[in-house]
């Protein structure tokens, strides 16, 4: 029989808390982006701190400004894009560890900001949560 870590134990409370969560998805009735998880299923991280998965390969973010050939340029967008989604979806972080599920929506006015150097040059990042 598998026993749980002290760290992997879940107060009754939040239990309490996500049971009932999952009982008003049932019943619920409308646009379910507008619920509200409980606190402690919430990633600690901004939605607008997502920009600096972009950073995660600065080459390809900014090859496309470099491009001169509209194929070739989409062809650099696609591949940069593609080259975000492991740590945007990704489950678990960088040290294996399950990952909260939802992050924290921004508030209006939030700034992330970013700056990375590579072989190209500078890159600044302003992000802010505008609506």
């Amino acid at each position: 029989m598998a026993h749980e870590s002290e760290s992997e134990k879940i107060p009754t409370q939040q239990k309490g808390a996500f049971f009932s969560f999952i009982k008003s998805i049932a019943t619920f009735k409308g646009d379910l982006s507008s619920l509200t998880a409980p606190a402690f299923l919430l990633s600690p991280q901004s939605v607008t701190e997502y920009s600096a998965y972009w950073a995660e390969h600065p080459t390809l973010f900014v090859a496309p400004a470099h491009e001169d050939d509209a194929q070739k340029r989409a062809l650099s967008v696609l591949k940069w894009f593609l080259s975000t989604l492991k740590q945007q979806h990704s489950n678990k972080d960088e040290v294996g560890r399950k990952k909260k599920m939802k992050p924290l929506n921004p508030f209006l006015g939030e700034l992330f900001l970013g700056k990375w150097v590579d072989g190209v040059g500078t890159t600044e990042l302003v992000s802010e949560q505008v609506r």
